[in-house]
C-alpha cells in the first residue's frame, strides 16, 4: 500500500530532522495518520496526557522543519487521564474522534474550533481502542468492561452491544466462552470484509467478530503461546471468508 509507506517515510523525515517532535510522538499514548486533510498534506494525530488537560496535538509531517503543530485540540477532561486512540472521521476528514481512559469519547472538527465536545460517555470503561466497520457506518469501541459497543457514525449513538464472557446470561455457553473475559486494548477492521473485525487483549487470545451477527464473537483463536496484547498490537492481512466457530 504506498500511502502507508509515503507516510512512514514523512514520519521519519520529520523526526530525524525535529528531535523536539520525536519526543513527543515517543511519549503519546496514540497516533492517528491523516493522508487527506487539507486535501494533499499529511497531518499526525498525537495525544498526550499532559499535567493537566489531554490534548491531541496536530503536526504537518510536510513542514518538518517547524517545530511548532499546527494545531492543539483540548479534549474536555480536567483530571489529566491519557488519549489512548485517536481517528480521523471516514466520511468527514476535518473531524477527530478519541477515546479517553475516562470513559468519554470525544469529537472535534480540526477546522473550526481548538475545543472538543464529549458525544457519549462509556460509563465503567476506559475505552481503549477503537475502528471502523460496516463500510465506514460504524465505530467499533472496546476496553476494561471486556464489552464491544458498535455507534451509528451518523448519529453518534451506541446501536449494538456484545457483553463480555461473564456478563452477559442469555447468550449461550460457547459464545460467552468465545467472548473477551479481560481487558481488551485492540481492535482492527478486517481489510477484506467491511463487517468483520478483530480484538486482542488480557485473556490471550485473538477474536474474530461479525457485526451483523447477534452474538457477535464468531471465532476465538488462542493456545499455549498466544500473546499477551497489552496496545494497539493488531495488523491484519486480506483473508478469505470467515466460518462461525463459536
Amino acid at each position: 500500500m504506498p500511502v502507508p509507506r509515503i507516510l512512514a517515510e514523512d514520519i521519519q523525515r520529520a523526526s530525524e530532522s525535529n528531535d523536539q517532535l520525536e519526543d513527543k510522538i515517543a511519549e503519546s499514548h496514540s497516533v492517528g495518520i491523516d493522508p487527506s486533510l487539507d486535501g494533499c498534506q499529511s497531518f499526525a494525530f498525537i495525544s498526550h496526557p499532559t499535567s493537566d488537560t489531554p490534548k491531541c496535538v496536530v503536526y504537518d509531517l510536510l513542514k518538518s522543519a517547524s517545530r511548532n503543530p499546527v494545531q492543539c485540540l483540548k479534549l474536555g477532561s480536567s483530571v489529566g487521564l491519557p488519549v489512548m486512540k485517536v481517528l480521523q472521521h471516514p466520511e468527514a476528514p476535518e473531524t477527530v474522534i478519541a477515546c479517553s481512559v475516562d470513559g468519554n469519547m470525544y469529537t472535534c472538527n480540526t477546522t473550526k474550533s481548538s475545543s472538543s465536545s464529549v458525544f457519549h460517555k462509556e460509563e465503567g470503561n476506559e475505552p481503549m481502542s477503537m475502528c471502523f466497520v460496516d463500510a465506514n457506518k460504524s465505530l467499533v469501541t472496546a476496553g476494561r468492561d471486556t464489552h464491544v459497543r458498535l455507534y451509528d457514525v451518523q448519529t453518534n449513538q451506541i446501536v449494538k452491544a456484545y457483553h463480555g464472557s461473564r456478563e452477559d446470561p442469555s447468550a449461550s455457553s460457547s459464545i460467552r466462552t468465545c467472548r473477551p473475559s479481560k481487558k481488551v486494548f485492540c481492535v482492527r477492521t478486517s481489510p477484506s470484509s467491511a463487517h468483520s473485525f478483530f480484538s486482542a487483549g488480557w485473556d490471550n487470545s485473538l477474536k474474530i467478530w461479525d457485526s451483523r451477527t447477534s452474538e457477535g464473537v464468531v471465532q476465538s483463536l488462542s493456545h499455549k503461546n498466544s500473546p499477551h496484547v497489552c496496545g494497539d498490537a493488531i495488523d491484519v492481512k486480506d483473508i478469505p471468508n470467515i466460518e462461525c466457530k463459536c
